[in-house]
This record gives structure tokens, sequence and C-alpha cells, in this order.
């Protein structure tokens, strides 16, 4: 947990770097609520594999307008049943890895919570493990990208791996060639079902994968038919689209314009 000086220096500051990440994260949060606005968290690495931006043992967390770059873990959080989290507007690049013996680091873990919440934001380049692994027992995912063209040794861009009720909407999903798993884009239920998904939403998502197929058919010989892809998507009511590889995101920010951390125990 950051106190006093350190505290005050996280919330005037913009970059916190590995410098920060003695405690397994720069940020360990253990209070009742925290806001977490225009930082970014860069470079965090510690020897278990599991170095993050921001830990949360417990409580309520919202993160906006931040940027997470260059390490294990974005955001990493312990179980809090009544808890929620939510996260907009902000970018998560080159981040997880399977490195390590005790499992996969993600772009974002969130364990046993009540709720998580992410909208408006940009996750690309991932470096193994998921984009977003939510054990929550709601999900809502709106608005956001999935870049995974330069990503490498990655898995599911979404693992709800003990199920979950909510909505995944307005997505745009991007299926890199250099991938460790190619089985699906969203995981529901993988390893258990400690949730109830009766009523969970997933609808208006874009895919692009004529490239990956190019790609894949070039690393492995294998080509697989446009239809029989197109026709896996429709089973998941994602929409095959025609768009420019790689397109820009649509939000998340590169130089977070403000800065701001507030935390309440």
């Amino acid at each position: 947990m950051l106190h006093g000086r350190a505290a005050e220096q996280a919330a005037i500051g913009i970059l916190l770097d590995e410098a920060w990440a003695s405690r397994g994260a720069a940020l360990v949060l253990r209070g009742t609520s925290a806001s977490v606005e225009g930082l970014v968290f860069t470079h965090m690495r510690v020897p278990d594999f599991n170095g993050a931006g921001i830990r949360l043992e417990h409580g309520d967390l919202t993160v906006t307008q931040s940027w997470f770059r260059d390490s294990q873990q974005g955001i990493l959080t312990g179980p809090d049943p009544d808890g929620s989290i939510a996260v907009d507007k902000s970018t998560f690049t080159r981040l997880g890895t399977c490195e390590g013996a005790g499992g996969c680091a993600h772009s974002v873990y969130v364990g046993d919570y009540g709720s998580t919440k992410v909208t408006r934001s940009r996750f690309e380049a991932g470096r193994g493990g998921h984009y977003l692994k939510s054990r929550a027992a709601h999900i809502v995912v709106e608005d956001c990208s999935f870049d995974d063209s330069a990503g490498r040794a990655t898995n599911y861009m979404i693992d709800l791996p003990g199920g979950a009720t909510g909505r995944i909407a307005g997505n745009w999903f991007v299926q890199g060639p250099n991938k460790e798993n190619h089985s699906a884009f969203i995981a529901l239920a993988a390893e258990g079902k400690a949730n109830s998904s009766a009523g969970l939403v997933i609808e208006d998502n874009d895919a692009l994968l004529r490239e990956y197929r190019e790609r894949l058919a070039a690393r492995t010989g294998v080509t697989v038919c446009l239809a029989v892809i197109c026709e896996a998507l429709k089973r998941l009511k994602l929409r095959p689209k025609k768009r420019p590889f790689g397109r820009p995101s649509r939000s998340g920010p590169r130089s977070p314009p403000s800065v701001r951390l507030t935390a309440s125990r």
C-alpha cells in the first residue's frame, strides 16, 4: 500500500515505472474504494512474473484515461464478491506473460468480484495470457477494441472462466496469427460454472479475420475457408467486417491529459 510521500507523488505524477513495482505493483490498494485517472504504468516486472500496474486486494475500483504498457500485467485483483470494477477510456499495450510457474498473467485479471465493467478501452499487442480475464459474476464489455494483430503467444480476447451474466456488445476484434490458443474470441465457463450465465448477451460485435487467415496459412500451410470462419462468428453473434487491418483505436489515451488518484478506506 502507498503511504505519505509515495502516495503524494503518485497523485501528481504521470508515469509510474518499474521503480514502483517493489511490492508487486505500482499501486497496491486495500481500501473501501479507489479512483485512478490519467496515469501511465510501464515496465512493471517482478521475479514471479506477476508485476502489475494496479494490484487491488479488495474494494471498488474505477480507472479512467490511463495507459498500462510493457508489463507483466495491467490490473490484478483478489476476491471481493461485493466489489465492483469499472475501466473506461484506457489502453492496455504489450501485457501478459506465461513464463511463470504459477500460470499466465493477463492484461486485466479480475478475481471473484461482484461485477466488472470495461468500456471505450483498447487492448493490443498482448505478450501472453488473455486480454481480459474476469471471474466476476456480472460482466459488461462495451465499445472496446481488441487488436491482436501484433500479439504474441496470446489466448482469448475475453475469458469468463466461471461464467457470468451481463452484456458484451459493440466491440471490435482482430484475431492475430501468432497465438497460443486460436480456439475462441470469447470463452465462457472454461473452468467450471461458478456463476450463472443465464441471460448473458453477446451482440453487435465486429470481427476481422481475413488477414489472420492469410498469415495463418503462410505460417502453417493450412488454409481455412472464410465461410467456415464466418459461420463460427455468426454463432457467437460476431459480424465479420472488411476493414483496414490494424485500425487505430476508437478510444483510449496515448497521453493521458490529466492525473487524479483518490482513495478512501
